[in-house]
């Protein structure tokens, strides 16, 4: 059961830091789950990785806020980054072998002669 107590906490940590970087960085703050998801990744991945090595440090319900910080900062700019990915057009899956991307809809020849 002690691994419920350990959740709740980062939950709300996510929250709070995925609030205020998405304020900082003057991004939209409508979808919930965007705001909790990556900084809750970057607590989850910062905490596995880095509080490990950590001689000290203050730490708040078990969760090392220094880590939180910088986690939740990378795991913003990552959702920034696939956000931006995505609206620019990502992958094109549509091409056919030997043509480049956007190359199967343009044709070759003029559409008008002068």
């Amino acid at each position: 059961m002690e691994q419920i107590g350990a959740l709740a906490p980062m939950v709300v940590f996510a929250y709070a830091f995925g609030m205020v970087w998405y304020h900082i960085l003057k991004r939209p703050t409508t979808n919930w789950l965007r705001i909790i998801g990556y900084p809750l990744m970057g607590i989850a991945l910062g905490e596995g990785l880095w509080a490990n090595y950590m001689v000290s440090g203050p730490s708040v319900l078990g969760i090392h806020i220094v880590v939180a910080l910088f986690a939740t900062l990378i795991a913003v700019g990552l959702d920034i980054a696939v956000e931006k990915w995505q609206t620019a057009g990502g992958f094109n899956f549509n091409v056919k072998a030997g043509q480049q991307n956007g190359s199967a809809t343009r044709s070759k020849t003029p559409t008008h002669v002068q």
